[in-house]
């Protein structure tokens, strides 16, 4: 009786709201922050430490929306204390501002040409896929019917 009672406020219930999207992130922004990360990945490889060691995410994502043009305005990026600009400043700016638009469009493309080649293998794969199931089903029939 209880659970017929729930379905039935279930049927009647309005839906739910859907969550809200995070707004899209620019797809240059995000190739800076692709291109920091792995800058980080790689240092903290050499180091032997963890990876948020040598650079923060909350300075990546600064560094990412907002490049600095040069060391001198890396004391406006969060997190980022003197030792990190000292070591690895010069570093920071030239990954900071090493991609470009022509960068991402290109990646765009790769992605996009990489999508359609995958797509082609998986139609191709599909109908071999079928005619061997065909040939296998035909085989079974064929040897269920043999005395």
């Amino acid at each position: 009786d209880l659970i017929l009672k729930a379905i039935l406020r279930g049927t009647t219930a309005p839906l739910p709201k859907r969550p809200e999207r995070p707004p899209r992130i620019d797809p240059l922004i995000q190739a800076r922050y692709d291109a920091l990360h792995q800058w980080r990945k790689e240092r903290a490889h050499e180091r032997g430490v963890e990876s948020d060691i040598i650079l923060s995410k909350e300075s990546m994502w600064a560094m990412a929306r907002q490049p600095p043009a040069d060391t001198a305005e890396l004391p406006d990026v969060p997190a980022l204390g003197p030792w990190r600009r000292e070591k690895y400043g010069a570093e920071l700016v030239r990954v900071a501002n090493a991609v470009t638009l022509e960068d991402v469009a290109q990646q765009a493309q790769s992605t996009a040409d990489q999508a359609a080649d995958d797509q082609a293998v998986l139609s191709g794969a599909d109908s071999k896929m079928t005619d061997t199931t065909l040939a296998h089903n035909m085989a079974d029939i064929q040897a269920d019917d043999a005395p």
